[in-house]
């Protein structure tokens, strides 16, 4: 899927070695022969199973939780590790972070505000300066 704002965007993609690779790929496997098929974003969006959102988002948790930067998943040989051992397809780190970051912020936000309550809270904030400077 490319998303482009210009034809010539369009024209200039479907030129890239990826995407005749795709093409053959969709052809063999089945998919649409005829070049020229073009689908609404919203219609793949709607496609995808909720297992699989499920996982991106636990995926995402994990590894905010174990204190992994998301842009570890770059790397081929811990991609390739967890696309072997859980049979499933390893998202970019971007769409993570565009899908969601934000929801499991926010569902960290009413777990906090859930065990505080109403309770009184105290924080303290203490920075030294460092003599050696």
């Amino acid at each position: 899927m490319v998303s482009v704002q210009k034809k010539f965007q369009l024209d200039q993609h479907k030129k890239t070695e990826k995407h005749r690779k795709e093409v053959n790929k969709a052809r063999s496997a089945g998919g649409p022969a005829k070049t020229g098929t073009h689908r609404l974003i919203s219609s793949f969006q709607q496609e995808l199973p909720d297992e699989d959102t499920q996982f991106k988002k636990d995926l995402t948790e994990a590894l905010l939780k174990a204190n992994i930067p998301l842009n570890r998943l770059e790397n081929d040989a811990f991609r390739n590790f967890l696309g072997r051992y859980t049979g499933k397809k390893i998202p970019h780190e971007s769409t993570l972070r565009k899908n969601y970051i934000s929801q499991i912020y926010e569902k960290t936000l009413d777990d906090i505000r859930a065990d505080i309550g109403n309770s009184p809270v105290w924080i303290s904030v203490d920075e030294t300066t460092d003599a050696d400077v």
